[in-house]
């Protein structure tokens, strides 16, 4: 209201998240307050939405995994809710590392599922529900793979095949990313 009435325009209107200023009050504009302007002039505003959420793994079912083929179901939250989730990932590896391993990344935003490569410095991307993801150690049949959102969860239920030379006792590392982080 101050800026229409001062006869500006309110132009692009961003949010982000702080753990200083309340939610719904305005963190900066553009340009600065107190910079001289003439009528009708565009203000940019980032308004906050609060301070952001914890996220944080739940559980993984099975573990240990048995056999080849197996559906996970990968349980992650966040305080602010499942939205504020930006990627959550599971490794299949006997250690935390992105190289040789069965590396997944799940972005809830434009739900895709991303599978690294050998390397583990590139990857291919499925949309879960369909489509196939391949690496040496192992493949992610989309058709099996579904997400569910509910309140502060996102449960990602992932069907993965070991290759057949992935042998050895493979531990699975979790992990959750926020849009605050």
């Amino acid at each position: 209201a101050a800026i229409t009435s001062a006869g500006l325009v309110v132009g692009t209107v961003t949010v982000a998240f702080s753990s200083t200023v309340p939610s719904g009050n305005v963190i900066s504009e553009s340009p600065a307050a107190g910079t001289l302007v003439v009528a009708g002039s565009v203000v940019n505003l980032v308004v906050s939405t609060g301070p952001g959420g914890t996220p944080a793994v739940v559980s993984v079912t099975p573990n240990p995994a048995t056999g080849l083929s197996n559906t996970f179901v990968l349980t992650f939250s966040d305080t602010a809710g499942n939205a504020s989730l930006n990627h959550v990932g599971a490794i299949f590896n006997p250690a935390a590392s992105a190289s040789s391993s069965c590396y997944v990344l799940y972005y809830p935003a434009v739900n895709l599922l991303y599978l690294l490569n050998n390397a583990g410095s590139a990857s291919t991307k499925i949309t879960p529900g369909s489509g196939t993801l391949s690496n040496s150690q192992c493949t992610i049949n989309g058709s099996g793979t579904s997400v569910v959102k509910a309140g502060n969860n996102l449960t990602l239920n992932l069907a993965v095949t070991a290759s057949s030379t992935y042998t050895g006792k493979q531990s699975i590392f979790m992990y959750a990313d926020d849009n605050s982080s």
